[in-house]
């Protein structure tokens, strides 16, 4: 979970906030030399939802099918693959700028951490503050080492 799930946690929580409480499920089923857990969920319970987090290192091609998911009272985002980043809307009604049903999000060219480099620049030089505080980052290091049952 540690590795796998790190990076789904990461968004969850700063959606989400801090949930009550973490359930880890954490299972080594693979034949691999060692005593690593490689196949693990996490149970996140939050007031009004709860979230799931999924990683296994037992399927070789498992990055290509890795998505964040959002489903509320009026549909569902779900962003798959997450590399490079595809995001589709399906909608019971209307909403902003999207119509019933499904339909495919435009989303800016993406650049793996080449926005997160520019913001720390800006950080460094004391242009802005981080996007992320200090105390949102260890609430969300604080749920991964929990949910990796540390």
């Amino acid at each position: 979970m540690f590795e796998l799930g790190s990076h789904i946690i990461d968004q969850m929580v700063l959606l989400m906030g801090r949930p009550d409480r973490i359930t880890p499920f954490l299972k080594k089923h693979g034949a691999f030399p060692d005593n690593l857990t490689d196949n693990t969920i996490a149970v996140f319970e939050f007031p009004r939802a709860l979230g799931v987090v999924i990683g296994s290192a037992l399927d070789p091609s498992g990055s290509r099918y890795r998505s964040f998911v959002v489903s509320g009272s009026n549909g569902t985002a779900t962003m798959s693959p997450i590399e490079p980043p595809r995001l589709t809307v399906d909608l019971h009604k209307a909403a902003g700028p999207y119509h019933k049903g499904v339909q495919a999000v435009e989303l800016p060219k993406y650049q793996r951490f080449a926005d997160d480099f520019v913001e720390f620049a800006r950080a460094i030089r004391g242009e802005a503050p981080l996007l992320v505080t200090p105390h949102e980052d260890l609430v969300v290091q604080e749920c991964i080492i929990e949910a990796s049952g540390m």
